[in-house]
């Protein structure tokens, strides 16, 4: 009678491979090992997406709050709020769209407004209050509701304030 004598890591891998139901296979590699893969015509070679330190403007919303400073016409000077419409108003000239705009385009925009009433209008804009979004959580919830999205707020984290 031959006796076999198994290493206690053998029986260890034999019990751990056939337990879980993993069947037992050996591999025989009839090429060498190569660290990259091969290129396939199914999947092109993607790139990834170039590092960028530019952060995107941000965009005026309705409910934003906005300091307007007319320096060549401090009597012009207004705190105005963007409308639901997305529009501001401010003396001698039409609504101006401020929604969905840039600081810049919305300068140059009431630049351009202000320099048939004006000589050389100087405009500097700044945001004093930014609305934050809302998001509406419904549904099998605790405490269904309206809820103030601030930057990083995703999807997961309202439900997880609705309860």
């Amino acid at each position: 009678m031959v006796e076999t004598r198994l290493t206690r890591r053998m029986l260890l891998s034999l019990i751990l491979g056939t337990a879980a139901g993993a069947p037992l296979i050996a591999y025989a590699a009839t090429e060498p090992f190569s660290p990259r893969p091969h290129p396939s015509t199914d999947f092109p070679n993607i790139s990834y997406a170039t590092w960028d330190d530019d952060e995107p403007a941000y965009r005026f919303f309705p409910g934003d709050e906005l300091e307007i400073t007319v320096l060549s016409a401090p009597e012009l000077n207004r705190s105005v709020t963007v409308g639901p419409d997305g529009r501001i108003s401010l003396p001698l000239i039409a609504p101006v769209m401020a929604a969905d705009r840039s600081v810049q385009e919305l300068q140059a925009t009431v630049i351009g407004a202000y320099s048939s009433q004006l000589l050389r209008p100087d405009v500097a804009i700044a945001v004093r209050t930014a609305t934050p979004l809302r998001v509406f959580v419904g549904g099998e919830v605790g405490s269904p509701g309206v809820f103030d999205m601030p930057g990083d707020l995703d999807a997961f984290r309202a439900v997880m304030l609705a309860g």
